[in-house]
C-alpha cells in the first residue's frame, strides 16, 4: 500500500567534524523498508538520505527525532533533527541541541538557520540550515556547518582583478526573491552586501518631510534560481539627528562600509559608516565603529586593506564631487581610528567612462594593487554595466586608470513581472568577493512591493565572476611562536616539526619543536624548543606515522654530513632520536622522505663548487638507520630544495651558480626513482622558473605543489607559487609568483589535503629580526 506521510530526510556535513549516531525516536511511524540510521556523516561534504513513512493503517502520520554527535574532541556537540509529518497538521521540522526541541518545532516553510556555540569557545559555531516542503512528502534538508566569529581583517586578495573581471558573464545573471515585511513606494534600496552566508541591504527611509533613520535588511543567500528567501532582520542606521538616505556598502573581512546622507537632495554633508558586522550572521544589529565625515554628498562606497599585516584600511566614496579616497592611521580598527583623506579625484581628473554615481567595490590584489570594479545603471532603462579600474595611491595622492572594457550586464527573464520590470543597478546593487579568484555581483528591484500570493516582495539577480583556473593558497595571518634564525618544517595531516638555529650565543645550536595543528581554528599547539645538537645547514622531513629523519652540517667551517632518525611522541610533543650519523660532506643540504621508509637528499659538493647532487636512502625504523646510495652529481646550482610524494616522484629547485649572471635565477626539475633497483632518479630537463634567493617546495601526492622565496630586488619580501606536475612530461604548470609578507628565512609544507604551513623569520635589519612566525594556508585551484 503507497505510504501518503512520508518524510524524506536530507542531512548534508561541511563541517571538519564527523558526526556519529547517537539515538533515535519515532514517536509515530516507521523507516521504510530497509532503511537504517547510518552511523556517522562523514566530514567535509558527508551526506545521510533516509526516509520514514506512517505504519500502516495508522492515522497519526509520521513524527519523531535523531540525535547524532559531532567527534571534534575540544567542543563535541549533539545536534537533534526533528521531523513531523501529521494527518491532520502541517508538516513541521527543526533542529536543536535537545530533544525537547521536537515540542516546540514550526513548519519552516522557508528556510531559517538554527545557530549553535561551540562548547568551551566564544568564538565558534555551528550554524544548521533548515528548510521543509509542506505536503503529503515532506522534502526535509538540514545543511550543518562550522561559523568562526573571529574578526578577520580584510577580504581574499585578487589573484588576478583583471581576470576576474573578465571571468563575469553578464549573461549569466540568476534571479531569486525575498520574502519581506516591510513595503515601501518613494524610498528604495540603495546597497548590496555580502558576509559570509548573509546578504544586507541598505534601504532609503525618505519619504517626504520624513525625519528618519536609513535601513538595513538581512537575509540568507539565496543559491538556487527562482527561490524565495526570508528577510530575517531589519535595523536603522546610526546617526543623530537621523539621517534617512544610506547608500552603497561593501563588506572588508568582518567589517562593511556604508555610506549615508540625510535626505536623497541633500549634497553638503554625509558620512562613511564603518561597522562590524560579524552579528549579522546571526541576524542581529551591526555596531558601529567609526566615521568619516564629508562636507560632500555621497553615493557609492567601499573599503578594502593594503597587502600585508601593516597595511591600512583604505576607503572610497563618490558623488557629484568626484571620488574622495582614504586611508587609516593603523592596520586595525577601533573608536580609535582615523582616516585621512588622501585626495578627492574631481570628475574631471577621473576616466570619461566613470560614473561617480555608480555602485562601488575595493579590491587588493595579491602584489598590492587596489582595483575599483563600479555598477552602473540608470532609472528606466536596460543599461547596467561593470567596469573595472585601477586605483594608484602614491603617498597623498591618487588616479585612476581604466583596465578592459565596459562589460553589459543583462538581466534574465521574469515570471513576476514587477520584478522583470524594475530591477537594475540604479538600485540596490553590490559586490562580494568570494576567494582569490571570484566575485558575485548584485542588483535588486527598485523597492519591496506588497506580493501576498507568491511572497516575492522584491528580487535580486546575481551574477557569477571567476578567473580562468589558476591554483593559490588561500593564506592566514602571521602567528609569533619562537626566535632564532634558519628554519625547515615537515608536516602531516595533523602534526608537524620544525628545526631552526638559536639565536645570539645560541646560533651554532640547532633545536627542534613539536605542534599539533588545527587548520579549522589556524592554529598550532606548540612544544616546547629542544636542543639536541651543534650544527649548520639543515633539513627535516617526516611520514604520516611519525617517523623522521634529519641532515644537518656539523658546526664552524665543519663540510661534514650528520643524519638521525628519530620517532614522533605527538601527545608528549617530543621526538626520541637516533645516534646522530656521518655519512658524507657538502654543504645546502636538504632532504624529502615518503611513506614507504625512502628519503632523498639533495646537497652541494664540498670542494667549494657549485655540483649539485643526491643520494637515496632506505630507513630501517627500529634500528633508527639509513642505509644510503652513494652521491650522484645531477647539475650546478647553490641553494637547493626537494620534496616528494608516495609515488616515488620528486620535484627539486635550485638557485643558479654563485658568481654568475644567473646566480638570481631558479630552475626545478622533476624525476621519479627508477624501476631498476631504487638506486637513482630519473630526472627531467631543468627548467627555469624564477628569479630571488632562499627557496622552499613542498608536494603531495595530487601532483599539487608550492614553493615560497625571498625576492631578488627586496629581500625581504618573500614570495609564493603554486604549481601541477605534470610527471609523465617532467614539467610543472607554474601560477604567477606573488607576494605574501614581509620576513627573510623561510620554508614550507604541505600535507596531502593541500594544507600549508609556512615558516619565516622577521625581516633582517628591524628590530626583533631573530623573531619566527608561522602562517597556515589551503591550497586550492
Amino acid at each position: 500500500m503507497t505510504k501518503k506521510h512520508r518524510n524524506h530526510l536530507h542531512i548534508i556535513n561541511n563541517t571538519v567534524s564527523t558526526f556519529k549516531f547517537k539515538s533515535a525516536y519515532l514517536e509515530h511511524g516507521q523507516l521504510a523498508n530497509g532503511a537504517e540510521w547510518p552511523q556517522e556523516i562523514a566530514a567535509n561534504g558527508g551526506e545521510l538520505t533516509v526516509e520514514c513513512h506512517e505504519i500502516e493503517a495508522s492515522a497519526a502520520g509520521c513524527s519523531g527525532w535523531v540525535s547524532y554527535t559531532g567527534d571534534s574532541p575540544e567542543s563535541p556537540i549533539n545536534l537533534y533533527f526533528l521531523f513531523s509529518n501529521p494527518v491532520y497538521d502541517s508538516n513541521k521540522v527543526d533542529v536543536g541541541i535537545s530533544e525537547h526541541t521536537y515540542h516546540t518545532m514550526e513548519s519552516q516553510l522557508l528556510p531559517v538557520q538554527r545557530v549553535f556555540p561551540m562548547a568551551g569557545s566564544t568564538e565558534d559555531y555551528i550554524i544548521v540550515s533548515v528548510s521543509n516542503a509542506d505536503g503529503e512528502v515532506s522534502i526535509i534538508q538540514w545543511i550543518i556547518d562550522n561559523f568562526g566569529n573571529e574578526v578577520i581583517p580584510a577580504n581574499p586578495l585578487l589573484l588576478d582583478a583583471e581576470a576576474v573581471f573578465s571571468g563575469v558573464n553578464g549573461g549569466g545573471g540568476v534571479r531569486t526573491y525575498y520574502d519581506a515585511d516591510e513595503h515601501s513606494a518613494y524610498s528604495h534600496f540603495k546597497g548590496v552586501a555580502a558576509f559570509k552566508r548573509k546578504l544586507i541591504f541598505t534601504h532609503t527611509n525618505v519619504a517626504r518631510g520624513s525625519d528618519k533613520q536609513g535601513i538595513y535588511l538581512i537575509g540568507d543567500k539565496v543559491k538556487s534560481a527562482g527561490g524565495v528567501g526570508k528577510i530575517q532582520a531589519s535595523y536603522h542606521t546610526e546617526h543623530t539627528p537621523p539621517w534617512g538616505h544610506p547608500g552603497g556598502a561593501q563588506v572588508c573581512g568582518s567589517y562593511m562600509a556604508l555610506t549615508l546622507e540625510k535626505t536623497d537632495h541633500d549634497n553638503h554633508s554625509s558620512e562613511v559608516q564603518i561597522y562590524d558586522a560579524r552579528p549579522t550572521a546571526f541576524n542581529e544589529q551591526m555596531r558601529l565603529i567609526t566615521t568619516i565625515k564629508q562636507d560632500w554628498g555621497v553615493n557609492g562606497g567601499g573599503m578594502t586593506k593594503e597587502l600585508g599585516d601593516e597595511g591600512c584600511y583604505v576607503v572610497i566614496a563618490a558623488d557629484d564631487s568626484g571620488l574622495s579616497v582614504y586611508r587609516s592611521n593603523s592596520s586595525s580598527l577601533s573608536e580609535e581610528t582615523k582616516f585621512k583623506l588622501i585626495q578627492l579625484i574631481k570628475k574631471n581628473n577621473l576616466p570619461n567612462s566613470f560614473n561617480t554615481g555608480s555602485g562601488l567595490a575595493l579590491a587588493t590584489q595579491t602584489d598590492g594593487k587596489l582595483f575599483i570594479f563600479t555598477m552602473h545603471g540608470s532609472e528606466g532603462e536596460d543599461n547596467n554595466t561593470l567596469s573595472l579600474y585601477q586605483l594608484i595611491v602614491t603617498g597623498n595622492s591618487a588616479s585612476v586608470e581604466q583596465v578592459g572594457t565596459t562589460k553589459a550586464m543583462d538581466l534574465p527573464n521574469s515570471d513576476h513581472v514587477i520584478s522583470a520590470l524594475n530591477t537594475s543597478f540604479r538600485w540596490g546593487k553590490g559586490l562580494d568577493i568570494t576567494s582569490p579568484t571570484s566575485i558575485e555581483v548584485f542588483a535588486t528591484d527598485r523597492n519591496i512591493l506588497p506580493s501576498p500570493i507568491d511572497k516575492k516582495n522584491f528580487g535580486v539577480v546575481t551574477w557569477q565572476g571567476e578567473a580562468a583556473s589558476v591554483a593559490s593558497v588561500n593564506w592566514g595571518g602571521d602567528h609569533y611562536y619562537d626566535t632564532g634564525s634558519n628554519l625547515a618544517i615537515a608536516m602531516d595531516d595533523s602534526h608537524c616539526v620544525e628545526m631552526h638555529r638559536g639565536s645570539g650565543g645560541n646560533s651554532n645550536k640547532l633545536y627542534h619543536k613539536v605542534g599539533n595543528v588545527n587548520f579549522s581554528k589556524q592554529e598550532i599547539d606548540w612544544g616546547k624548543s629542544i636542543y639536541y645538537h651543534s650544527g649548520s645547514d639543515f633539513g627535516i622531513a617526516m611520514d604520516n606515522n611519525g617517523n623522521c629523519v634529519e641532515v644537518h652540517r656539523g658546526g664552524g667551517s665543519s663540510t661534514t654530513h650528520y643524519y638521525a632518525v628519530g620517532k614522533v611522541n605527538f601527545s608528549k610533543k617530543t621526538i626520541d632520536w637516533g645516534e646522530s650519523e656521518a655519512y658524507g660532506v657538502g654543504s645546502n643540504l636538504a632532504i624529502a622522505m615518503d611513506n614507504r621508509g625512502f628519503c632523498l637528499e639533495v646537497h652541494r659538493a664540498s670542494d667549494g663548487g657549485q655540483t649539485l647532487l643526491y643520494r637515496l636512502g632506505k630507513i630501517h625504523f627500529d634500528e633508527k638507520t639509513i642505509l644510503w646510495t652513494t652521491s650522484i652529481s645531477y647539475g650546478k646550482g647553490s641553494d637547493v630544495a626537494i620534496a616528494t610524494d608516495n609515488l616515488g616522484n620528486y620535484v627539486e629547485i635550485h638557485r643558479g651558480v654563485d658568481g654568475t649572471e644567473n646566480s638570481n635565477e631558479h630552475y626545478y626539475r622533476v624525476g621519479k626513482i627508477s624501476p631498476l633497483g631504487h638506486v637513482a632518479i630519473d630526472w627531467g630537463d631543468v627548467h627555469w622558473y624564477d628569479t630571488g634567493s632562499v627557496l622552499s617546495i613542498a608536494m603531495n601526492n595530487n601532483g599539487n605543489c608550492i614553493e615560497v622565496h625571498r625576492g631578488s630586488n627586496d629581500r625581504n619580501t618573500l614570495y609564493y607559487r603554486v604549481g601541477k606536475v605534470d610527471f609523465n612530461k617532467k614539467t610543472i604548470e607554474w601560477s604567477k609568483s606573488a607576494p605574501y609578507v614581509k620576513g627573510s628565512d623561510l620554508c614550507v609544507a604541505m600535507d596531502s589535503r593541500g594544507h600549508c604551513i609556512e615558516l619565516h623569520r622577521h625581516e633582517e635589519g628591524s628590530e626583533g629580526s631573530d623573531k619566527q612566525f608561522y602562517r597556515m594556508g589551503v591550497f586550492f585551484g
